[in-house]
């Protein structure tokens, strides 16, 4: 493991222990929150291919990270 792997490791073990103490981490780690704007919005074929070259994904591999079959996503871009 590298000596980042190992390091962040060592951090939520750190993170783990103090809420199992019931620590205030808060006090103990430095936070940030993201908030996500989760609102929907229409997906078309375009945006679909688009999406997929972006990532530089073949369609074979656009359909094994979404979990669908490679002939949805042909479906998909050609609307």
């Amino acid at each position: 493991m590298s000596r980042i792997g190992k390091k962040i490791i060592r951090g939520l073990r750190e993170f783990n222990d103090s809420l199992k103490r019931g620590e205030d981490v808060t006090k103990k780690f430095t936070w940030r929150r993201v908030v996500l704007d989760t609102k929907t919005s229409p997906y078309d074929g375009n945006l679909v291919k688009k999406t997929r070259r972006l990532l530089g994904a073949s369609q074979s591999i656009f359909a094994r990270f979404l979990r669908v079959s490679v002939k949805t996503v042909q479906s998909w871009e050609q609307e």
